[in-house]
């Protein structure tokens, strides 16, 4: 056979292996939470108690419970550069509008021992293969511990104060004045979204924190002030919802 069928037949070769293995290189998951089976969700705890991690506690921790949630994945090729923990009932959990377009879905298996919960084991599940996508293993009172000082987690920020203020202009334009809390040394604002739900809007706040840092226990703030524009109508109230504070105004 000539050289150049040779090459043609190893770059058909080539192409096929990424329309089926994918570029990104990250494990498959989905694009979108949904509604497990009670087969699947035996199946993902099952997969989690077979790792070295809760084998290990099992030896000297005899009690545990098992809780099956969602994990959203950012990944960078085949390095994870963020993850969003999405509650089992995702469509009323608020952290979901947060998650990037981008962002993958595991079956989230969160593994606690001893009653208090003295430590946790959590793993993410890639369902198609039946293999463990992420573990990470620590004390129940702190964050996870993960190596890797790129590798952020997001959580929604505890919010202290929220203020409407309506701006002398025409049209009077509304703005939220929010100040949150920054749970220690390395933890930083990450962003705010909003989204509007007739006479309701709601907004989510969330801070960003190195995975595997070593922090001051400093307890910090930040403000915020965000413009939600003219789109009010006078003598109506409405509704905004700043992760689980709520404050009700009524527009002048």
């Amino acid at each position: 056979m000539s050289t150049s069928k040779w090459l043609i037949i190893i770059m058909l070769f080539s192409l096929l292996n990424i329309l089926f293995i994918g570029c990104a290189g990250h494990p498959k998951g989905l694009d979108a939470p949904r509604q497990l089976t009670d087969d699947e969700k035996g199946r993902v705890i099952e997969i989690a108690l077979n790792t070295p991690e809760v084998q290990k506690q099992m030896e000297t921790k005899a009690h545990y419970t098992a809780e099956v949630n969602w994990l959203a994945v950012v990944w960078d090729g085949s390095q994870w550069s963020a993850y969003y923990h999405i509650d089992a009932e995702w469509e009323t959990d608020p952290n979901l509008i947060n998650v990037p377009d981008s962002a993958i879905f595991y079956p989230y298996v969160l593994i606690h021992f001893m009653e208090p919960a003295a430590w946790q084991v959590a793993t993410a599940v890639d369902l198609d293969k039946g293999e463990i996508v992420l573990v990470h293993e620590y004390p129940a009172s702190k964050g996870p511990v993960q190596s890797g000082s790129d590798l952020l987690e997001i959580r929604l920020a505890p919010i202290h104060e929220v203020q409407v203020n309506i701006a002398e202009s025409y049209p009077p334009q509304v703005i939220v004045y929010i100040k949150g809390g920054l749970e220690d040394g390395c933890t930083t604002f990450h962003e705010i979204t909003e989204v509007r739900r007739g006479n309701t809007i709601i907004i989510n706040v969330t801070t960003q924190r190195p995975i595997d840092a070593i922090c001051t226990q400093v307890y910090g703030f930040f403000d915020k002030n965000l413009n939600l524009g003219s789109d009010f109508i006078s003598g109506q109230k409405y509704n905004i919802q700043v992760n689980e504070t709520t404050h009700i105004f009524t527009m002048q």
